[in-house]
């Protein structure tokens, strides 16, 4: 039987651990149980959030939020409008209308979306997915679900 031991593995010059291109070198998640309520305003206001400094300047980072319960008060029209900002300014990697529309009130959906998005450097940014309700009032963590958001930061 062979048998390999080592108590440290670096690069060729001997300063850092390699980097396997498609492991996964970071992760962080924030969640919620309450129940938040964002009015019928249009206006896009933080779910959830947190700060994230990447590892690497040239890693991807993987951003995921989920929530098994969200609901619309308004049936026929109306939607929730969601989408994810770096330092309060729109990545453009994930938006769009969510539940638009439905014929019934108190419309009960899960939820899940998610973003891939090169490395910024390795400065802090805080990462946040923002949401509101379009000519409906929009509620995040029905009941008292959970909800998530992930950041996975993949080497390449």
């Amino acid at each position: 039987m062979s048998e390999l031991r080592s108590n440290r593995i670096t690069d060729i010059a001997g300063t850092a651990s390699p980097i396997i291109p498609g492991a996964v070198i970071n992760f962080k998640k924030v969640t919620t149980n309450t129940n938040v309520v964002f009015p019928n305003n249009s206006t896009f206001t933080t779910f959830l959030s947190l700060d994230y400094t990447p590892l690497l300047v040239n890693s991807t980072l993987l951003v995921e939020v989920s929530c098994s319960s969200v609901s619309k008060t308004t049936g026929g029209g109306g939607w929730i409008g969601i989408r994810l900002d770096l330092d309060d300014v729109d990545s453009g990697t994930m938006g769009g209308a969510f539940m638009y529309p439905t014929a019934s009130n108190d419309t009960r959906q899960p939820f899940y979306s998610k973003a891939v998005i090169d490395s910024w450097g390795t400065s802090s940014k805080t990462v946040a997915f923002k949401t509101y309700g379009a000519s409906t009032t929009a509620s995040w963590s029905h009941q008292g679900v959970q909800s998530v958001m992930t950041i996975t930061e993949i080497g390449v």
